[in-house]
């Protein structure tokens, strides 16, 4: 028998945002709804106003590693090492002002 494994795909859908995603929307000001068409999330002004979208569908970020080391399916410690790695590729992108790449960063991997 397989071991059961962590499906990243079973997040983000139907209103199944991790709390600490809509936790970290709330703290940079803006309001986050699922994507349907290939990424996770649309990213939405105070005001409604489509910003962008984030995140890639199907692959992990932090609060699903952290989900799925609660779990048992990541051995403890994983979150943080996929974050420094994370933020060593994404280099000065992050710095950028309010985009893609800074709401990927602010929401997604913080």
């Amino acid at each position: 028998m397989e071991p059961k494994q962590f499906n990243p795909n079973t997040f983000y859908q139907w209103q199944t945002i991790p709390t600490r995603a809509v936790a970290q929307a709330v703290k940079y000001g803006v309001s986050i709804m699922p994507n349907y068409s290939g990424k996770k999330l649309n990213v939405y002004s105070k005001k409604g106003v489509f910003l962008c979208a984030i995140g890639t569908a199907g692959m992990m970020d932090l609060h699903l590693y952290k989900i799925a080391e609660e779990q048992g399916f990541y051995p403890s410690g994983t979150a943080t090492k996929r974050r420094k790695i994370y933020l060593s590729r994404m280099g000065m992108k992050r710095k950028s002002g309010p985009a893609a790449g800074y709401y990927n960063l602010k929401i997604l991997w913080t």
